[in-house]
């Protein structure tokens, strides 16, 4: 079942891993971006303790992903990337920050990150400059 407490911590489990939250540091890590002990992370993230739909809230919305994947398993873990993507990538500035991060990074990606990163960035330089040619027009 899509809802079933083990499947939602897999799913916050995997979030985590994908957003760069490293496995040793894990509990560390999220109990100082959301303010909880370290120990009660363990707990939840762990199976040790109740895993609450407000525990996943928070932590997604502490790192920036929208939560309906983890709490409904209605998107695949892509969707959850490009809306989170989507919504940092606001002009050329944001995409050309984006890219440095990208770059200090791109080593240590796998090749399936690699390429899903590439087509990510290429789908936004797309869009901005069909922005700017438009713009171009109307002027």
């Amino acid at each position: 079942m899509k809802n079933d407490v083990g499947e939602k911590l897999g799913r916050l489990l995997e979030v985590l891993k994908q957003v760069g939250v490293e496995h040793g540091s894990r509990n560390r890590t999220v109990a100082e971006k959301i303010g909880y002990s370290e120990k009660s992370v363990a707990n939840i993230l762990s199976g040790n303790a109740t895993l609450s739909d407000r525990f996943i809230k928070i932590v997604c919305r502490s790192f920036d992903v929208e939560d309906d994947y983890v709490l409904k398993g209605d998107e695949n873990i892509e969707e959850v990337h490009i809306e989170r993507l989507n919504r940092l990538v606001n002009s050329p500035q944001d995409l050309r920050t984006i890219a440095l991060k990208l770059r200090d990074v791109w080593d240590e990606l796998i090749d399936e990150e690699r390429i899903f990163a590439a087509s990510i960035m290429l789908k936004h330089i797309r869009n901005l400059k069909r922005d700017v040619e438009k713009a171009l027009l109307e002027n």
